[in-house]
C-alpha cells in the first residue's frame, strides 16, 4: 500500500507505518463495518500488490474505503476485478448502493469508476479554511 501511494504523493500514506495504521483503522471499523467478504487483495509471490477495502456505515449502502495498486501492476485489471467482485458480493447480500469518493484530480480512478457504472453525484462540496 505504501509503495502504491508514494509516487502519487498521497500525504497521509508516506510511510509503511502510516499504511499499516490505515489498514488497521479500516479493519477495526473506524470507517464503518469492514466487509471482509466484499473486500479483495491481489498479490504475486505472496506479496499484496492491489487491494479494494469495502466498509458499510448504513443499511444496504457500502463504500470503497481504500483502493490501491502498485505502479508496476496498474492497468492489468486488478482493481477492476476487485471492485467487480465486491459489487457482486454486495448485490448477493442485498446492498443497493456502493459509494466511492475520488479526488477531483485523480483522472485514472475517475475513469475506472465511470467504466464500472459509477456516476458523479456532485452533491458533496469540500470546504476548507485556515485555523484562526
Amino acid at each position: 500500500m505504501h509503495e502504491s501511494f508514494t509516487k502519487d504523493k498521497v500525504t497521509e500514506i508516506q510511510s509503511v507505518a502510516s499504511a499499516e495504521k490505515t489498514i488497521r483503522d479500516i479493519i477495526g471499523g473506524l470507517y464503518g463495518k469492514f466487509m471482509s467478504e466484499c473486500s479483495f487483495v491481489s498479490g504475486t509471490a505472496g506479496n499484496p500488490v492491489s487491494a479494494c477495502f469495502i466498509t458499510s456505515d448504513f443499511p444496504r449502502s457500502a463504500s470503497v474505503t481504500q483502493l490501491f495498486t502498485q505502479m508496476l501492476y496498474r492497468a492489468r485489471g486488478l482493481a477492476t476485478g476487485e471492485i467487480t467482485n465486491g459489487m457482486n458480493r454486495l448485490l448477493r447480500l442485498g446492498f443497493s448502493t456502493l459509494n466511492v469518493w475520488v479526488s477531483q484530480d485523480n483522472d485514472v480512478a475517475r475513469r475506472l469508476f465511470v467504466k464500472l457504472g459509477f456516476r458523479e453525484d456532485g452533491k458533496l462540496v469540500q470546504m476548507t479554511t485556515r485555523a484562526k
